[in-house]
């Protein structure tokens, strides 16, 4: 069994693959009763692998539980099964004028695994999507089926149920989930260029988290450039554009008034605000002159990536082409003695620079074909760990942005499709890329391949009074961990907010804001920033370990030492990995775990749902479990 990226893999001695709460409660008790491990696996997203098995040990896949199973468009719930994937409830809720309240960057996640690591998008209103969780069904080390809800009678029913929320799959197996979710909406998205300066102001953070819906900045390591994008609900009735056939599928609803995104009822859900202007259907339209504007546009921004990546595939092929051509000559030459050498020599030579030539078209193909992410993670091929391959790829992204983005349209090059009239926000520069589309087409977005992330919550104010905490984190990162050392850190680093969630195992638990004593405010949020290092040569095992030993050793560990503790940054529990830590720095990560987390309540809660610890794998381990142990002695 391997994750997403390939960084983790584990050897499971049985899999199971069950189709009802029943199979999978007496999959459990088989289990609980012969103390045999077993872990509970989604769509395997995670870069640290947290649902892989102890290698022998057995997994459980929910995978084939993944129906929709209701919709109350009046309450704006849905119930389903939680091995159901992003997109397929998105596309189900689509058919009733619902959606998700917001989105991570990819849709293949299973809701399970979804909600129980606490996964996020971006929105300083929208809470990590476990807060979405209403309801969900729990099934225990031992085979006990559980209903859990948020509006429980009990006090120590709701505690449960909001540890469960984001259990990490130790609390046993989630198999359906009730989650609120929101009027199908569209979205504006504009995206546009500012400077490291710009973006540590704390007065253009507090507007650009005030005044957008959702929005992220992309930091360019080596360059000036924070690329901001962000997007806003488009004013108009999304349930207005449903399709009759989906209407049809609700008949309470369809003739009744539709409840536009200002009507108040969406006022916790943060859709209520200044709305975006611009057109009622996802622009530019497919086949329009506006598209085919967009699409040279991007063709052109493009260049600077495959202007590189086109030199360097040459410089490739000619020095691959000449060692081929010295190793057939020697052989030759070996073969039959310098005098018959001449004729043989050039044939051989000429047949080497039609090879190279025929390459370097197929190479130029290619090129055309690949995303401005696909272009990146195969220019950093070259050289993953070269800081001065890695900071000219860095500079050519930087270029692509500012093409794509208005900032050196007065070079030359295509105008773009424009803008419809009003859909630049106030103080976004002309030339800003602007889009149109329903939310969850516009919130996901290109990762790039196989990679190392290290990702980290940290609190950053309230939504009434927003800090620049998260964008300083991002300055001291870039100034005093990658460019002082001179690290091969590639394109973007990226920050995105939250509101805080009541889920206490979530990095950004409300409980998790508060200092020394103090209150958290309701509408407290948290900063999230993601360092990366990708992996592009897949079938290069030597090249993605020096790319892992690295990324561990020198980026990571240098945010951890100097960064970290000062803004009470805490890891997402997708990427959390303390293995080759020497002894001490493992020790105070622990420390940092069981500061941050109420890890006394968590375990007193496994005691209970799985007292034989058959659902733990080796990540929470190595993680939550040993640093719930070193508290424990800390507290003897």
């Amino acid at each position: 069994m391997v994750n997403w990226s390939g960084t983790e893999s584990a050897r499971a001695g049985r899999s199971y693959l069950p189709e009802s709460n029943e199979q999978v409660a007496a999959v459990l008790a088989e289990h609980h009763a012969a103390g045999a491990p077993i872990r509970p696996i989604g769509s395997s997203i995670s870069p640290n692998g947290i649902g892989l098995p102890t290698d022998g040990g057995s997994s459980i896949s929910i995978a084939l539980m993944d129906k929709v199973l209701a919709v109350d468009r009046e309450a704006r719930t849905v119930t389903v099964q939680a091995g159901a994937r992003v997109q397929a409830v998105v596309d189900a809720l689509a058919e009733f004028g619902l959606t998700l309240e917001n989105y991570a960057s990819i849709a293949e996640q299973q809701l399970g695994g979804f909600t129980q690591v606490s996964a996020h998008g971006t929105g300083a209103l929208v809470p990590p999507v476990d807060d979405q969780v209403l309801a969900l069904t729990l099934v225990t080390a031992d085979g006990a089926v559980l209903r859990l809800r948020a509006d429980a009678e009990s006090d120590e029913e709701r505690r449960l149920f909001r540890l469960a929320r984001v259990g990490l799959g130790a609390l046993g197996v989630v198999t359906e989930l009730t989650l609120r979710v929101v009027p199908r909406h569209l979205l504006r998205e504009v995206a546009w260029i500012i400077s490291r300066k710009e973006a540590c102001d704390p007065t253009l953070n507090a507007a650009m988290i005030r005044r957008h819906r959702h929005v992220r900045y992309m930091w360019v390591p080596y360059t000036d450039d924070v690329i901001v994008v962000a997007s806003d609900a488009v004013a108009t009735d999304p349930r207005a554009a449903v399709p009759a056939a989906g209407r049809a599928h609700s008949a309470a609803g369809a003739a009744a008034p539709a409840a536009g995104l200002g009507d108040g009822k969406d006022g916790d859900l943060g859709l209520q605000g200044t709305a975006a202007a611009g057109p009622l259907a996802a622009w530019p339209v497919a086949g329009s002159a506006e598209a085919a504007a967009a699409e040279a546009l991007e063709q052109w921004a493009k260049e600077p990536l495959r202007d590189l990546l086109a030199e360097l595939s040459r410089e490739a092929l000619k020095q691959a082409g000449a060692a081929s051509l010295a190793a057939d000559v020697a052989a030759l030459r070996e073969r039959r003695g310098e005098a018959e050498e001449a004729g043989s020599e050039g044939a051989l030579r000429e047949r080497a620079a039609r090879l190279v030539e025929a390459a370097e078209a197929a190479v130029a193909g290619d090129i055309a074909s690949l995303s401005a992410a696909g272009l990146r993670h195969r220019l950093l091929g070259f050289g993953p760990l070269d800081t001065g391959l890695v900071r000219r790829v860095n500079l050519a992204e930087a270029r692509y942005y500012r093409r794509a983005c208005g900032r050196e349209r007065e070079r030359g090059g295509p105008t773009g499709p424009g803008a419809p009239p009003g859909a630049l926000p106030p103080g976004v520069p002309d030339g800003a890329r602007v889009r149109y589309d329903w939310s969850d087409r516009v919130l996901g977005f290109d990762c790039g391949g196989a990679q190392w992330v290290n990702e980290v919550a940290l609190p950053a104010g309230s939504w009434s009074a927003p800090d620049s905490q998260g964008s300083e984190f991002v300055r001291r990162v870039l100034e005093d961990v990658v460019e002082r050392r001179g690290l091969p850190a590639p394109s973007p680093i990226e920050q995105r907010w939250t509101a805080a969630t009541s889920s206490p195992m979530s990095p950004a638990a409300a409980g998790r804001w508060a200092k020394d004593g103090a209150a958290t405010p309701a509408d407290a949020i948290f900063s999230w920033v993601g360092i990366i290092q990708y992996m592009p040569r897949e079938d290069d095992a030597r090249q993605r370990a020096s790319v892992t030993a690295a990324f561990k050793s020198d980026y990571e560990a240098a945010c951890r030492r100097e960064l970290w503790a000062d803004f009470r940054a805490a890891q997402h529990w997708a990427k959390i990995d303390l293995d080759g830590l020497a002894p001490e720095e493992r020790g105070e990560a622990l420390q940092s775990l069981a500061k941050d987390f109420d890890l006394q309540a968590f375990e007193d809660a496994r005691a209970v749902l799985d007292p034989r610890g058959i659902l733990v794998g080796p990540r929470l381990a190595s993680t939550v479990l040993a640093a719930a142990a070193l508290a424990q002695t800390s507290r003897a």
